[in-house]
């Protein structure tokens, strides 16, 4: 036996694959999928040995696995591999393991040492054998792992997989070995421990009756700690998806869910630990996944450290990586650290697996960041915390086009570009330094962008200097600076730059006090200006930045010592810094100019990743963080930043299906679920422009071809949102509740934006925006009041200038009046079009959030999103001059409510529970809306199904199935309108006049009422027709309220303003009530009264099942389907089916003419793969056939398919013609 022994030792060795050596893994063969090659065979005394074969069908993983089985009662044995190994080193030992019939304890892998020349072993310790919790005698296919070290005098080892470890098994037990590695994990000499925590890799599993593990299987030594429980949360150990071993644990939910999986290990203080985990997520939008920490001195009180915030949350769709942080610090009395990975406010899949914490070392680059000409090398060093030199580094470049390293780190750089230089040591530690690869042709390209910013802050491309706008801005400037200077600390022993500032306490005041620094540098800086080039001025402004870089701002403050909003230190501030150092370029010594950049790199390193903001960054706050880094690259001349900010703005100009980003439909989202197009949009928007116009005409310029998905953008996403000047406050989120701000004047900035954009675009996209821009300008009710001409006062004088260049352009007409309909199915907003009116529908659902709180703005937004009609008329003021500081925010236009509120939670999704949510539209010119409402459970139970249906000068509002059992009156708002300052608008009820004065009244069953606009032309008044019989409740009041209500920055001062509200009460507690009533927007009271004396539409349903009209002189059906069922059409004139049915939620209209008829359907849920639309009468057939919509006629009915799987809501339209 011995002769065979090390005959087969000599062999192995012989025939061992150098490569092996080099990859760390260990033993030949380990996976069995060679036979038994390379494997030996033994017993010892007395004992039978075991039969060895390996088996082709039970295996974990492969073709093969080793079974090793007791024939006879008194076997052990084992089989074993000898291979060279390195002394005092560390190595794990990991295998996959299946039993039958084995006692427990009596299956192990072992490690057996040899020195050099010796055929005796040192050891032969049973302690080292890996503990497998067999449990029963029998179980499946589980992983195992442990770590041993070699003494100083090994080198060679002897694996063996061994069963009868503690004893002898008998006949019928079996034990299975599959995937056994050895790995090395570098030298021993730091004695690091084991790798903890327990179950890391979640291959153990227990029966838990503990809520949201999926089918009672929970991870053996974790638990789950649920605050919030979306709908269809599940937490299970899935075996598809895993990095390694058998499983996983998925975590997966449809709306907003909070989690955390939590296990505690010990630790010690005194040693340095890399926390890491595997991590894939699939449509993952909140605030992702991540871990964190806490530590207890005592294992029962955890408290979380303040030097350590956690991973970088994943987010979005991702394949397996790794979240990987190193705990430095860990304090003193610390006994116990738990291990935090949460899934955080959330929706989405995620996968976790090989979580570890394991004691590490500091490892480092000799450089962290370095610039090189091409064709120039340098060799990086690794740099070991605890000292050992003796790790082998694997060194890889992300990019060998821009730079390459060779085996001992020596980086050459290739071509100009960025590259990431990494160093992997064999325990997955890594370092890693950033490269950008310069070449002398860019030092002028650098110049441009840096003279391209100066003129936009000095208004250097601004040709008339007469202009009297201008003239005014310049004189304004002089005045700041002069109170500004005048009022600067400039002794040595100051302890702030203006007292405003005093405080180091709040992060406003670092980006108020460069603000402030800033105007100084235009003064300074502009030719205009009476303080230009000053030199007095300059050595104070220098004085200032030094002393606010030395106390304020460095890169010497740690994420703990950073107070206030993270955003003052990664975005407002070092952009106001560069926009100093830009103007003063030249003035600033170089070595100055280099610290203030190693801050700004402190802070805002990538665009993406921040120090301790919400990283990754996305939409307007990673372009902010782009136009640092642009701005820094230029003023250091670093090509790897400029390169960055290129690469964040290219990871912009795309589409996105769900979380924050543009959508096809000309949707906008931020903040996970919230419809922002006018206000993080236009960031957004004004952000790209930035990026755009620094880098035209440069090395950098972004091409024309991916610059065109920004002008989709303005005519499909901005374009329709806006009014005469102003964008509509229902995509504007908690902009409403500030009141130094309005629909106008955020309107007029972002035109502004787009008017700059427009030098970008391709004819004829560029005449239409020009068009749009000066159509808005000249209709907008504030610049055809200006008499004083002060609209473009206060402006940035780069966009006055070009708002003026483009009004004195004779060959833009500014014709821009659309007819048209839009559902933004991505944000659940309704844009509907005419040439005297625009209606905006906002709708919210369990895709998108009914308001968003927080920073203290928007505390009563409640209802915002619950239906309300934003009608848009010749009263282009409505929306503004305190309308929300003013208007019952109980009582919106066109929600139904109880008057309750709802959670004010800081940041909080706030999606609904309802999918059918959104509509239809033919034509691009009418549409169907609808929205399945169900209040926030807890506050109210009341519910409603309501429905809008657009046509030519009418909009029909339908709702059914109102109920609600909270003991509170409901009912649904018709109209809020904000009258006159005088309140005198005129009203009346069936032609007579009513409610003169202040009061309320109900009317029983009227026909149709008609309310006097605010507008001296009478067109903004209002008609509103009534085709069911009901009361109806008309009040006019002196409202009183106060911007404080709305935000903890606004007045407590009264406000009081006259409103008119209509409404239809639908009593308390109410059960499957209903309403109907139709808007009439800007016809005169004659033609309202005829209306309703001969109504151009019919309500053919307004059932729990189905809302329908039918709009006669159009010769359209519009109906929403809320479940599978049927409508009669006989009432429609000469409509060639009789009936219309869906076998599924829908949203649709049909129009017929004499010989084509055209159907516009949608799935509103977005959760259907297919829709099947019956019309029932003549047959029909598809006019123009394609994949997604095929046509039969089957049993007197045309039966219409649509595949609608992933289609995110969107119209299909089919025409038909009698076959």
């Amino acid at each position: 036996m011995k002769i065979r022994y090390y005959f087969g030792l000599l062999l192995m060795i012989a025939a061992f694959p150098l490569f092996i050596f080099a990859q760390n893994r260990l033993p030949v063969n380990g996976d069995f999928e060679a036979g038994l090659d390379f494997w030996h065979t033994g017993t010892f005394g007395s004992y039978t040995l075991p039969d060895i074969s390996v088996d082709c069908e039970d295996v974990f993983k492969g073709s093969g696995a080793v079974r090793l089985s007791a024939e006879t009662d008194n076997t052990r044995g084992w089989i074993e591999q000898f291979f060279p190994v390195q002394p005092e080193t560390r190595y794990s030992v990991e295998a996959y393991i299946k039993a039958l019939n084995v006692s427990y304890n009596r299956f192990g892998i072992q490690i057996i040492e040899y020195a050099e020349g010796s055929k005796t072993p040192l050891t032969l310790d049973i302690a080292k054998t890996l503990p497998i919790q067999i449990g029963k005698n029998s179980h499946d296919w589980t992983f195992c792992s442990g770590t041993f070290a070699t003494g100083p005098m090994t080198d060679r080892i002897a694996v063996r997989a061994y069963i009868g470890t503690h004893g002898p098994v008998a006949q019928g037990a079996s034990a299975w070995v599959d995937n056994l590695v050895v790995r090395s994990l570098g030298s021993a000499a730091a004695e690091y421990s084991q790798e903890s925590p327990a179950n890391g890799s979640f291959e153990r599993k227990q029966t838990s009756s503990a809520p949201h593990w999926e089918n009672g299987a929970a991870a053996s030594d974790w638990r789950l700690w649920v605050p919030e429980a979306g709908e269809a949360l599940s937490v299970s150990l899935d075996e598809t998806e895993k990095t390694d071993g058998m499983y996983s644990v998925k975590i997966t939910s449809k709306t907003k869910s909070r989690l955390c999986l939590y296990t505690e290990t010990d630790v010690d203080p005194g040693k340095l630990y890399r926390l890491s985990m595997e991590v894939k997520t699939a449509e993952v939008m909140g605030k992702g996944v991540y871990f964190r920490v806490q530590y207890s001195s005592d294992g029962k009180k955890y408290r979380i450290p303040q030097n350590f915030k956690g991973s970088l949350p994943s987010v979005g769709t991702s394949g397996w990586h790794t979240q990987a942080e190193m705990l430095r610090n860990i304090p003193e009395d610390t006994k116990k650290i738990k291990i935090e990975i949460f899934f955080d406010s959330s929706v989405g899949t995620a996968w976790i697996d090989a979580v570890s914490f394991k004691e590490s070392y500091e490892f480092s680059l000799s450089h962290s960041g370095i610039k090189k000409m091409e064709g120039k090398k340098t060799v990086l060093a690794p740099v070991f915390g605890d000292g050992n030199k003796n790790r082998v580094v694997e060194w890889s470049s992300s990019d060998d086009s821009v730079a390459v390293v060779d085996s001992k780190g020596c980086v050459t750089a290739v071509k100009a570009g960025a590259a990431v230089i990494s160093a992997r040591a064999a325990d997955g530690n890594t370092a890693i330094c950033v490269v950008s690869v310069e070449h002398a042709e860019l030092k002028k390209h650098y110049a441009l962008l840096r003279q391209r910013w100066f003129d936009r802050l000095t208004y250097g491309q601004i040709h008339d200097k007469r202009d009297s706008d201008f003239l005014l801005a310049k004189e304004q400037l002089d005045i700041d600076a002069k109170i500004r200077w005048d009022y600067m600390h400039k002794s040595a022993e100051r302890r702030d730059l203006w007292t405003q500032y005093n405080t180091a306490q709040e992060s406003e005041s670092l980006t108020g006090t460069l603000a402030d620094l800033r105007i100084l540098a235009r003064a300074y800086a502009s030719e205009d200006s009476r303080w230009y080039r000053n030199s007095a001025l300059k050595a104070d402004i220098l004085s200032a930045l030094d002393w606010f870089y030395e106390n304020r701002y460095n890169e010497k403050v740690e994420t703990q010592n950073m107070y206030g909003n993270w955003w003052d230190w990664t975005i407002g501030t070092p952009q106001k810094l560069c926009d100093i150092l830009i103007l003063l370029y030249d003035r600033i010594p170089e070595k100055k100019r280099i610290s203030y950049i190693n801050a700004i790199e402190h802070f805002t390193p990538e665009p993406s990743v921040v120090l301790n903001g919400p990283n990754p960054l996305t939409g307007a706050n990673l372009l902010d963080a782009a136009t640092v880094c642009v701005l820094a690259g230029c003023i250091e001349e670093n090509n790897r930043k400029v390169l960055s900010a290129v690469s964040a703005l290219d990871r912009i100009l795309t589409y996105v299906q769900k979380g924050d980003g543009f959508y096809e439909d000309g949707s906008f989202i931020q903040h996970t679920v919230f419809p922002y197009t006018g206000a993080y949009g236009a960031v957004t928007l004004a952000g790209v422009e930035n990026l755009l116009y620094v880098l035209a005409d440069s090395y950098w310029a972004v091409p024309a071809s991916r610059m065109a998905i920004v002008f989709e953008w303005v005519e499909k996403a901005f374009m329709p949102l806006f009014y005469r000047g102003a964008v509509m406050d229902m995509v504007s989120g908690r902009s409403v509740a500030r009141p130094a701000a309005d629909d106008h004047t955020r309107g007029k900035a972002l035109l502004a934006r787009i008017l700059a954009l427009a030098r970008f675009a391709p004819d004829p996209a560029q005449a239409r925006i020009y068009n749009f821009v000066k159509a808005n300008i000249v209709n907008d009710q504030r610049y055809i009041a200006d008499t004083d001409k002060n609209y473009f006062m206060r402006m940035n004088q780069n966009d006055a200038a070009a708002f003026k260049t483009l009004l004195a352009d004779l060959s833009v007409s500014g014709e821009f009046s659309p007819e048209q309909c839009l559902v933004y199915a991505g944000m659940d907003r309704v844009v509907h079009r005419r040439p005297n009116y625009v209606l905006g529908l906002s709708l919210f659902s369990s895709r998108t959030g009914a308001f968003e709180v927080g920073n203290g703005e928007n505390k009563r937004g409640w209802h915002t999103a619950e239906g309300v009609t934003y009608l848009y008329n010749g009263d282009g003021l409505q929306f503004c001059d305190n309308y929300w500081a003013s208007i019952d925010m109980h009582r919106l236009p066109g929600i139904t409510t109880d008057s309750s509120e709802r959670t004010n939670r800081s940041w909080s999704l706030n999606t609904g529970s309802k999918d059918w949510v959104g509509g239809s539209v033919l034509f691009d010119l009418y549409g169907a809306a609808g929205m399945d409402f169900e209040a926030e459970p807890g506050k109210s139970s009341l519910r409603a199904k309501k429905s809008w249906f657009m046509f030519d000068n009418e909009i029909v509002c339908l709702g059914s199935d109102i109920s609600a059992a909270d003991g509170r009156m409901v009912e649904t708002i018709v109209d809020n309108r904000k009258l006159k300052n005088s309140g005198t608008n005129r009203f009346c009820m069936d032609g007579t006049a009513a409610v003169s004065r202040f009061g309320t009244a109900t009317f029983s069953n009227p026909r149709w009422a008609w309310l006097e606009g605010n507008s001296e032309d009478g067109t903004d008044s209002f008609g509103y027709y009534f085709p069911q019989p009901a009361a109806v409740s008309v009040e006019r009041n002196l409202r009183t309220g106060n911007w404080f209500a709305n935000t903890d920055y606004g007045s407590e001062n009264d406000i009081l303003k006259n409103f008119f509200t209509i409404s239809i009460p639908h009593g308390v507690n109410p059960r499957s009530r209903t309403y109907q009533y139709v808007l009439l927007p800007c016809l005169p009271q004659e033609s309202v009264r005829a209306y309703s004396e001969s109504p151009d539409v019919t309500v053919l349903q307004n059932s729990e099942t189905v809302h329908a009209v039918y709009e006669k002189s159009l010769s359209i059906i519009a109906a929403n389907f809320w479940q599978a069922d049927s409508l009669d059409t006989q009432s429609a004139q000469n409509c060639p089916v009789n009936r219309i049915g869906s076998l599924q939620p829908c949203s649709l209209l049909f129009s017929y003419a004499e010989t084509i008829s055209a159907l516009a359907v949608s799935d509103p849920t977005q959760l259907q793969a297919e829709l099947m639309i019956e019309l029932e009468g003549r047959p029909l057939t598809v006019s123009v056939p394609n994949d997604l919509v095929s046509a039969v006629y089957r049993d007197g009915k045309t039966i219409i398919t649509i595949r609608t799987e992933k289609s995110g809501g969107k119209t299909y339209c089919v025409f038909l013609e009698e076959k």
